[in-house]
C-alpha cells in the first residue's frame, strides 16, 4: 500500500513520489501524472480537487487532496 494512502496539500505544492523497482504510481485520470518503477518524480498540483492514483501491477490505491 501507499504510505500515506491519502495526503492533503495546498494548491501549488509539489509532491515527490519515490518508487521502488516493483511499484509505480499512475493517475486514475489518463495522462495526469505517472511515477515510473524505480524512479523519483515530482509533480506540482495547482488546481484544488481529489487526485486518485494506483500501482498498476498491485492495484494499491492512494489519493492526493488539493485544497
Amino acid at each position: 500500500m501507499f504510505v500515506p494512502m491519502t495526503t492533503t496539500i495546498s494548491a501549488g505544492q509539489i509532491v515527490q513520489f519515490t518508487m521502488p523497482g516493483s511499484h509505480n504510481a499512475v493517475s486514475d485520470t489518463a495522462g495526469q501524472f505517472r511515477a515510473n518503477f524505480g524512479a523519483s518524480t515530482c509533480y506540482r498540483f495547482d488546481v484544488a480537487g481529489s487526485y486518485p492514483f494506483h500501482c498498476e501491477p498491485h492495484l494499491f490505491t492512494g489519493t492526493i487532496v488539493v485544497q
